[in-house]
């Protein structure tokens, strides 16, 4: 008698668990999922439910990836001996390259320095974009003002100025997703720009952004 009764209890405790594992499951692509690609690594990772920007479905290619990634922004002074790229003018246009095939591994590319510091004026509204040059893995960007070093999983960190991107699949040999994104560098201070995955800021996917 007590084995018939047995059988059944493990049989519903079993079911709860599977319904409380896919509850959280769906929460948690409800609450990482920005933008068109749902992929579960958004900034949202970095809490405080910050929404990311830009368009799904842009692309652009290999090619052109390659030549903006080198290039130096309008309006800016490139020091590599520094690592730093500063801007001076009334708007920054800046294109960062993530994870480019001739480059370290989770690192990003901003006119030919690897994880530079980039340097903007306060108040100036910064238009960037990002393109995923990486054939093997999601990236995003993101702004905050933690400091490094960085856990695999960076929670309750937050998002300063409203910056982070959605977060991009992986490119193919023909095409590499981009979005773009636009904020104010509203409050003067030392931030840091990361990709947001479990795991890449942790490895060096960051670098510092000074608003001056």
């Amino acid at each position: 008698m007590s084995r018939s009764i047995r059988i059944p209890a493990l049989a519903a405790a079993a079911a709860l668990v599977f319904v409380l594992v896919a509850g959280v499951v769906v929460l948690g692509a409800t609450v990482f999922s920005h933008g068109g690609y749902g992929n579960g690594y958004g900034p949202g990772m970095m809490g405080g439910g910050i929404t990311a920007q830009g368009q799904a479905g842009a692309t652009t290619s290999p090619s052109e990836a390659s030549r903006l990634g080198q290039s130096a922004p309008s309006g800016a002074s490139v020091d590599p001996s520094a690592n730093k790229v500063t801007f001076s003018g009334a708007s920054v246009d800046l294109t960062v390259l993530a994870a480019p095939s001739d480059g370290l591994d989770e690192t990003f590319r901003v006119a030919g320095l690897t994880n530079p510091t980039i340097v903007v004026p306060e108040g100036v509204k910064v238009t960037l974009t990002l393109i995923n040059a990486d054939a093997g893995m999601a990236h995003n960007w993101l702004l905050t003002a933690a400091q490094p070093p960085f856990a695999a999983y960076l929670m309750m960190t937050g998002v300063a100025m409203n910056a982070a991107t959605q977060t991009l699949p992986e490119a193919t040999s023909s095409v590499m997703p981009e979005t773009t994104i636009t904020f104010t560098a509203s409050a003067a201070g030392n931030y840091t720009y990361l990709c947001s995955v479990p795991g890449h800021a942790q490895k060096g996917m960051d670098g510092s952004f000074e608003v001056l």
